[in-house]
């Protein structure tokens, strides 16, 4: 640029720069004048310890000049407002800014807690912005009903030493009291040592100070308390007898006691008093030394104690150190040493505290923040009460104990107050300041109509208009472009640009950036343009994922990977291609998954054969070939085939989700395995009702079928029963979540969830509101999908300031139904579309009931059941034997594949062999079983097995059928007898037709004990049917057999009529057992009915209905 103002613009590119370097020094740029705050804070207690019934009343300990007026005041409990509900409520937040509570509660029945205890903020806003002005911990006082340590009798030769331990869990301390023979004792440190952990010392035991002792205990608080008495109330230990011998009957040998030793910390506040234990007693008596860091110890400001022990009268910083207590006796060479690492706290204390300042527009200012404390503090900023992350505007920088929050490019919604919170063990400590940004009257108009062209993956054209201001006399001159990756973190750069437009380079491919514009003239900068979104084009990935592999199954194979790293995507990976073959040959087969899949099911694989997999990812614009040199194959073995998994025929399936809208959803999928159906039926269950499923019938080749009708942002859970070989075979196989009718303005968007670990799930999303700058935080929210009670109350929530969260302590093998909400500082948006994942699987617990049999002279036969906890679907078990017990013995391991829950060993030569047993599922092996001791000699004794249930029901039914005959013959020949007495006779066919009437009647009995269909008696006396005696015949229903066959609890299967389950899916067993009835036929309703891709219909033929089934399977669901 030629002209006057060529030498003003080379200056203001120069400060600019500088600018964006940030200035050399670390003092905050002094504005035009000092600015009144116009609110002042009171320090207050930062802890307070209440009475449970009692009331309490805090303050906000904040005063506000009237010029800022108006006031408002709220408080939040662990993050959370608390919402003043009248008068008449428990707890109320006055005009104010009081808070009260009425009455202090706090419960703990079987876990389930409701407590007022927990930390506390105050908000106060006026005119110019928000702090917190009150932050305080609520500590409830209580103490447990329960001793962790009580003294225990003694007797020790006379002039030893004697320590009783007593202890207790009390919130916040203890207060100890100990007594002899039921008098108080009273400490004086020479004959008496009470400390403050409870233990009471007893030095030169004489004969007088035999007896009994018992401590009596109570929380410190009661006395501290106003109203603390009446609340008074000892625990009283159990009585523990001292005795001690005056007159040793011989020389006493030579011993040594440690009757105390250190612990490995001590944490005290600086200025309180602190005793570090170490006590021994000896002949001869031993010698206790202290050093800390390696030093001795200098007694002037410390006390050591009769015993051994180290006692401060007051702690300061300058006695934290690591103490050593060395414990020697004469004529001995051996040496005891124990350490303590001795911490002083010392609260925050904030030297140099953030200045308040006016500011022109464009302005990079510094507020710094100078803490000291022990340990180092913590330091927090915040802005109008919500805490500040770097990124974007903001950033922050630690040197030494100052910390520096540095504002870029400051507009007038950086106007606010600022706070500096510091917090460490000891307390905190807060300091704030007030910032006003000042737009000078001649600076330029904001720029207008800012437009992005995206030229290439790496390059985007920015442009943009002026408008001049009426009567304007200095004209623009310079242009400042920011922009940055579009995230909450993301770092924002800049360049300066002489014209109205630029091109922005070195762009990352596939990636979401904001953009806007400012503009300068001599009086100053503009405010900022409106951000403007933008996305480069994607490139061709340059990396790949590499992929973990599992062998679900003697066919299948589950293939794992996480996503790529952003810097290899090149974009917004759409799709994954998976290569796969046998090691020993060159066919490679290949399947694609889409972009958002990170897991994959390979099925119809060999059993115990060795393949290779590798992965590649392709964005729009398509898959890098790689070398092979620089592209690895991941190997992995299948399982070997096993009898149980032929017969039973369970597997998993591979099922995708597609939602068309909200009401439609299209499922597929694929067996892992050629299989011959001859019958295929789908169930949809729908979560949030209890009105029972529906189902469909499909054609046996059949493997997709579209939903219509479902109800918008709904959870429902898609069932597969088939047919084959005779064999019914049951998966319960994905659940999926219908699309919600809100818009992604609305709520947060794009939630996407990936299972870690067995109790760990990682989630992101993204808020493309407009309003985005103005969320505060998100609330995630999360429940375990419980499919046999669907109405669970385990929901969880937790606040975050980022869009992305980890969900930790989970159970294993579990689904998560997951929804963010967004969160601003006077309302918050509906929750989000869920997401459903599931964690991954655990090791399983032990199997339970290990049983043992010697069937031979070396043959034992194993039985037990299934764990309670599978976390996952069982592959098999692992039998071990040994045969001693030693820590580490050398066991016999042998695998058996499948879930069957029994198991011969043979080969056994030994007299005594120990047995456990592990199930073993993808996570690997189990914990073990107990042990299980079997003596082989024992096999010429050994019991025969006992009856089976049917077995016993059957003699059983025998039993009472034939005591009814024999009854019934006594009693007819009484009646008979009596009736001839009376002249009365009866022909010979009466006599038949009553021991026919009886026999029947036992045979009924017999046939419904065996589970036989019975048919009506008919009298053949008087040829004419006698109305059979009611028997209500049992429903047929799923029993819980010892034999597992399947412990996914999601997956139950029938063979040959039985059910196999891990017991922990009721569901499934209802739905299989209602399911199959006494002919084998599968019963569907007229109605029954689903939509084909081609938009056909298909009906079912069968004519029974499925109401009974449905009410049976949703009976226990209902909320």
């Amino acid at each position: 640029m030629e002209g006057p103002y060529a030498h003003l613009t080379l200056f203001l590119t120069l400060m600019v720069s500088w600018s964006v370097a940030f200035e050399r020094t670390s003092r905050p740029i002094n504005g035009y004048d000092t600015l009144d705050r116009g609110i002042a804070v009171k320090e207050s207690p930062a802890t307070l310890v209440v009475l449970r019934k009692q009331p309490l009343t805090i303050n906000c300990s904040a005063l506000v000049e009237k010029k800022f007026y108006p006031v408002s005041y709220h408080w939040k409990k662990d993050g959370v407002k608390i919402k003043s509900r009248g008068e008449h409520a428990r707890v109320r937040v006055f005009r104010n800014g009081t808070l009260h509570f009425n009455q202090i509660i706090h419960r703990d029945r079987k876990n389930n807690i409701r407590t007022d205890e927990g930390f506390y903020e105050c908000f106060v806003s006026n005119s110019v912005g928000t702090i917190i002005a009150r932050r305080v911990q609520i500590r409830v006082a209580r103490i447990s009903k329960t001793f962790t340590l009580e003294p225990i009798s003694q007797s020790v030769d006379v002039n030893r030493t004697v320590v009783f331990n007593c202890s207790i869990h009390a919130v916040t301390e203890a207060h100890f009291v100990w007594e002899r023979n039921r008098q108080p004792i009273t400490a004086d440190n020479s004959k008496y040592i009470l400390y403050q952990s409870g233990k009471l010392q007893v030095n030169h035991a004489k004969a007088t100070d035999a007896g009994s002792y018992r401590c009596l205990v109570a929380n410190k608080a009661f006395f501290d308390i106003d109203g603390g008495a009446t609340h008074f109330h000892w625990r009283n230990s159990r009585e523990a007898i001292l005795t001690v011998n005056e007159a040793p009957s011989e020389v006493t040998k030579p011993f040594l006691r440690i009757l105390a030793v250190p612990v490995n910390q001590t944490s005290v506040l600086n200025g309180d008093s602190a005793t570090i234990e170490c006590i021994a007693d000896g002949n001869p008596s031993p010698t206790i030394t202290w050093t800390r860091d390696g030093q001795e110890v200098l007694f002037d400001e410390v006390e050591k104690w009769y015993g051994g022990s180290l006692h401060f009268r007051k702690v300061w910083k300058k006695h934290a150190g690591v103490y050593k207590c060395h414990i020697t006796q004469p004529g001995s060479d051996r040496v005891f040493e124990y350490n303590n690492t001795l911490r002083v706290l010392v609260k925050p204390v904030i030297e140099i505290g953030p200045q308040s300042a006016t500011h022109p527009v464009a302005r990079n200012i510094v507020l710094e923040c100078k803490v000291n404390g022990e340990p180092p503090p913590t330091v927090h900023w915040l802005k109008d009460g919500q805490e500040v992350f770097p990124g974007g505007r903001f950033g922050t920088l630690v040197k030494e104990d100052r910390n520096q929050l540095r504002i870029y490019g400051v507009e007038d919604v950086h106007s606010a107050y600022y706070q500096c919170l510091a917090d460490n063990e000891a307390g905190s400590a807060s300091s704030i300041a007030r910032i006003k940004i000042h737009l000078m009257n001649d600076a330029p108009n904001s720029p207008a109509d800012v437009l992005v062209t995206v030229l290439s993956k790496a390059e985007a054209e920015v442009s943009w208009t002026i408008q001049k201001k009426k009567n304007a006399s200095k004209p623009v001159f310079s242009y400042t472009v920011h922009y940055r990756e579009d995230k909450l973190t993301g770092e924002e750069k800049l360049f300066i640009s002489h014209e109205a437009k630029m091109t922005l380079h070195n762009l990352h491919p596939g990636t979401n950036y904001t953009v806007y514009v400012k503009a300068y003239n001599y009086a100053g900068a503009s405010p900022s343009s409106e951000v403007v979104h933008f996305t480069t084009m994607d490139s061709i990935p340059r990396g790949f994922p590499t992929p973990t592999l599992d062998s679900t199954s003697s066919s299948t194979v589950l293939v794992k990977w996480q996503p790529m790293p952003k810097e290899l995507r090149g974009g917004t990976i759409v799709k994954y291609r998976i290569y796969y073959g046998l090691c020993d040959t060159d066919t490679i087969s290949n399947v694609e998954v889409k972009g958002d899949t990170y897991k994959y099911l390979i099925t119809d694989l060999l059993p115990d054969s060795d393949y290779r997999v590798r992965l590649a990812a392709s964005t729009t614009e398509g898959y890098r070939n790689f070398p092979d040199s620089e592209w690895p194959w991941t190997t992995i073995r299948t399982m070997k085939e096993s009898a149980s998994e032929n017969r039973e025929g369970h597997v998993y399936l591979n099922v995708t989700v597609d939602e068309v809208n909200m009401t439609t959803t299209k499922v597929s999928w694929l067996y892992p395995r050629k299989l011959r159906l001859s019958k295929q039926v789908i169930f949809l269950r729908n979560l949030k009702q209890s009105d029972g499923m529906q189902m469909y019938s499909l054609d046996i080749y059949r493997r997709e079928i579209t939903f219509m009708s479902l109800e918008p942002d709904t959870t429902y859970q898609f069932f597969v029963l088939g047919e084959q070989e005779h064999q019914k075979i049951a998966f319960v196989t994905s659940i999926f979540h219908t699309l919600s009718n809100r818009t992604n303005h609305d709520v947060p968007s794009q939630l996407t969830g990936n299972a870690l670990l067995p109790n760990v799930i990682s989630i992101t999303w993204n808020y493309l509101g407009d309003n985005s700058n103005d969320v505060t935080h998100y609330i995630v929210r999360y429940k375990p999908i419980n499919l046999e009670h669907r109405c669970s109350k385990d929901e969880k929530t937790f606040m975050t300031h980022s869009q992305e969260a980890s969900l930790s302590n989970l159970e294993p093998f579990t689904f998560y139904n997951i929804s963010v909400c967004a969160v601003f500082d006077d309302r918050r948006s509906l929750f989000s579309e869920p997401v459903v994942v599931r964690t991954l699987e655990d090791v399983p617990s032990p199997p339970e009931n290990v049983e043992a049999v010697v069937i031979s002279p070396g043959e034992v036969q194993l039985q037990w059941k299934p764990p309670h906890h599978p976390n996952g679907n069982i592959k098999g078990h692992v039998i071990s034997y040994n045969v001693e017990v030693i820590q580490h013995p050398p066991w016999t391991e042998l695998y058996q594949a499948g879930q069957d829950t029994a198991a011969v060993v043979q080969n056994l030569t030994a007299r005594t062999y120990y047995f456990r047993v592990q199930a073993c599922n993808g996570a690997g092996k189990g914990i073990p079983s107990t042990k299980l001791i079997v003596h082989m000699e024992n096999f010429s004794t050994a019991e025969r097995p006992a009856l089976s249930d049917q077995q016993l029901g059957i003699l059983g039914g025998a039993a009472i059928g034939l005591t009814s005959i024999i009854v019934t013959i006594i009693l007819v020949f009484c009646k008979q007898s009596e009736l001839m007495r009376r002249g009365v006779c009866f022909p010979r066919q009466f006599y038949r037709h009553h021991a026919l009437a009886a026999e029947s009647q036992a045979a009924q009995t017999i046939a419904v004990e065996a589970g036989s269909p019975t048919t009506p008696t008919t009298c053949a006396c008087k040829r004419e049917k006698v109305p059979p005696r009611t028997v209500q015949e049992p429903a047929p229903v799923a029993k819980e057999t010892e034999d597992t066959s399947n412990t996914d609890p999601h997956i139950a299967n029938i063979v040959g009529g039985r059910v196999y389950s891990d017991g922990c899916n009721t569901q499934a067993e209802e739905l299989l057992a209602l399911l199959a009835p006494r002919d084998g036929s599968y019963s569907t309703g007229s109605d029954s009915r689903s939509t084909s891709t081609d938009g056909t219909k298909e009906m079912s033929d069968d004519t029974a209905t499925t109401d009974d089934i449905t009410t049976q399977l949703t009976h226990d669901t209902a909320c």
